[in-house]
């Protein structure tokens, strides 16, 4: 019997979900060689968002983390393992993370010990180097992680607001590269406040800016260019026929995710179809919220299922998943925490990448 070319392999195996891949490393050395190496991951990550990418997304919940397959929930599973995985990568099995932020499968975590680079997938972890200010405090108001293509490098993002003496406000940041294994500070850019963790797509993270109290501006999606280091797109939010308090921003699939909920009687989210376009948002649901556990401080959609069923996160101690037609739900089996939840793609990427 002729034997399979390692090319035609290495294209057949690419095409697969990234948990029987692990399994495969077991076949043989040469199996174990070539799913182990960096360009098969970003081979396999980039065909898994050419097909349906929604398949190979999970949640991750930070604080004592917790991985949730939504869909399995929603295929009649009765296997909890099946649903929710817990994680402890530092060496404390109690420790608590921050989730900073996420990008091809790799989770950017904040601890006491300072930071590390985490794939829940494949369960490898690394220790990242502290900057001079330390891991991520109160005095950091926003923060995210990334990668950019052109320049094959991830990078951590953390600043924070400062006053100037004209009144104006700067943006004081940091930024740690992979590639260098080290931090720097770059230059203050002025910017409407961004808080909290920004979303990366398309080599940029992103965050929906609220304006100030008492201000004329709008809310808009503002976004943090990684290669050049510099705050530079500003996204208009869907134009609709009525006011939509939007609260927050998240991927699904490739494309921008945004949602309200909490103020308001009913789910609503929309998706950018193409990146930068205002024309191309789309609006994915809007349904009212009728059988969903009140909530003391959020109500977010996290993302639908493939039969139109919705992932709602309530006040974090809460997992649901959500039949609109009926008003029914059923919950996961979340341990209960006060955190919140991401949408990220499993993938065969190490955090020792670069390295």
């Amino acid at each position: 019997m002729a034997r399979l070319s390692e090319d035609l392999i290495v294209d057949v195996l690419t095409r697969l979900p990234v948990k029987p891949l692990m399994r495969f490393k077991c076949v043989s050395k040469q199996w174990c060689s070539l799913i182990s190496a960096p360009q098969f991951a970003k081979t396999q990550l980039r065909r898994a968002r050419e097909g349906n990418a929604t398949s190979h997304q999970r949640i991750i919940k930070n604080g004592f983390l917790q991985t949730i397959h939504y869909e399995a929930l929603d295929d009649e599973r009765d296997d909890d393992q099946a649903v929710v995985q817990l994680h402890a990568p530092g060496t404390d099995p109690d420790q608590g993370f921050m989730l900073i932020g996420h990008c091809d499968g790799l989770m950017c975590l904040a601890c006491d010990e300072g930071y590390i680079l985490y794939n829940p997938t494949t369960r490898q972890s690394r220790s990242l180097a502290n900057s001079e200010s330390g891991p991520v405090t109160q005095d950091f108001v926003f923060h995210g992680f990334g990668y950019y293509p052109t320049i094959d490098d991830y990078k951590i993002l953390q600043g924070k607001i400062v006053s100037c003496a004209d009144g104006s406000k700067e943006a004081a940041m940091e930024i740690f590269a992979l590639k260098s294994n080290s931090w720097r500070r770059i230059q203050n850019s002025r910017v409407i406040d961004p808080y909290d963790r920004g979303i990366y797509l398309n080599g940029a993270l992103h965050w929906l800016v609220f304006p100030e109290i008492g201000s004329n501006r709008v809310r808009k999606i503002v976004s943090f260019d990684l290669a050049e280091e510099k705050f530079k797109e500003e996204l208009s939010l869907p134009e609709t026929d009525k006011t939509i308090e939007f609260e927050g921003l998240g991927i699904f699939g490739d494309r921008l995710f945004l949602y309200c909920g909490t103020w308001c009687d009913r789910l609503e989210a929309w998706i950018m179809n193409e990146y930068g376009k205002t024309e191309s948002w789309t609006e994915l649901f809007n349904v009212p919220t009728d059988g969903i556990p009140g909530a003391k401080y959020w109500t977010i959609p996290l993302c639908c299922t493939k039969n139109g069923k919705i992932v709602v996160d309530v006040d974090g101690r809460e997992m649901v998943l959500f039949n609109p037609e009926d008003g029914t739900i059923k919950p996961y089996p979340v341990e209960d925490a006060d955190y919140e939840s991401a949408i990220y793609v499993e993938s065969l990427v190490s955090p020792y990448v670069g390295a």
